[in-house]
């Protein structure tokens, strides 16, 4: 509240905080305003938190925010894995309707997940864009064993290249816990959702506003 309120001061507005589950929602818009057909469960993990949500052909529904963020999970275990996997245990075990996943299609946004599917791009040398990108479970896990250093000089630092693992660690419990069939990759997400949602309260139609971002 400090922080919005001093930022709010500097630029003469007001500053609004929003909720992880709010963030949960805006995620599910932006994705659907590039994929209007999209159904199934998206998630956009963020330096201190992950965010999940339920996705039906541009309806959100029950959603998530977890304490999963790789910077968060860095900061507070210091680097100690077996923490790390415990935390991420427990913050999973918190989304009793994870299983409803299985055998779905999981949309990923954010920067880790993006990041992951330029990899898989690069190692197939396959010129397709990120968007819309689809990875099988299978696909998805191999690459997930690869050591970090495998992928050149992603982290510089030790702290960069721990955080690495971490969020590695984060995708891969998601991807054993929901087990979904097709991971597939978003370059949309929370400021696309919060476009689609300042605008659908200003009366624009949501399914236009949908077919627009899919052009």
């Amino acid at each position: 509240p400090g922080v919005a309120e001093g930022l709010g001061g500097a630029f003469g507005g007001k500053v609004r905080v929003r909720s992880g589950v709010e963030e949960a929602r805006l995620a599910g818009l932006g994705v659907a305003r590039g994929m209007p057909r999209a159904r199934g469960v998206v998630a956009d993990p963020g330096g201190a938190s992950l965010e999940l949500v339920k996705l039906s052909r541009g309806r959100t529904g029950q959603s998530a925010s977890l304490p999963l963020g790789h910077l968060r999970l860095y900061h507070r275990h210091h680097g100690d894995f077996a923490a790390v996997a415990k935390a991420i245990e427990r913050g999973l075990d918190r989304v009793d309707w994870l299983p409803s996943m299985r055998s779905g299609t999981l949309y990923v946004a954010g920067g880790s997940w993006r990041k992951f599917g330029k990899r898989h791009i690069a190692l197939a040398a396959n010129a397709a864009s990120l968007d819309g990108y689809a990875l099988v479970r299978g696909d998805a896990e191999a690459l997930e064993k690869q050591r970090i250093d495998e992928f050149g000089h992603e982290g510089e630092t030790k702290e960069s290249r721990v955080t690495l693992a971490i969020a590695s660690r984060v995708r891969k419990g998601l991807l054993a816990r929901g087990k979904p069939s097709v991971v597939v990759f978003s370059t949309r997400g929370l400021a696309d959702g919060w476009l689609v949602d300042s605008l659908a309260r200003a009366g624009v139609p949501v399914a236009a506003l949908a077919v627009a971002g899919a052009r």
